[in-house]
């Protein structure tokens, strides 16, 4: 069965990942978006 949830795709990839984006991910992928956390559970450009 598929998980057709995107909340649960984004806490996955959280998981996955172990932090947030950082500032140069964020510009390269988000350009002209405001910085902010990707990821709830860990701490800004971790």
């Amino acid at each position: 069965m598929w998980d057709l949830d995107p909340d649960s795709w984004a806490a996955r990839v959280c998981q996955i990942a172990g932090r947030n984006m950082a500032l140069g991910e964020w510009e390269q992928f988000l350009p002209g978006e405001p910085y902010g956390k990707t990821c709830p559970q860990w701490p800004e450009g971790s």
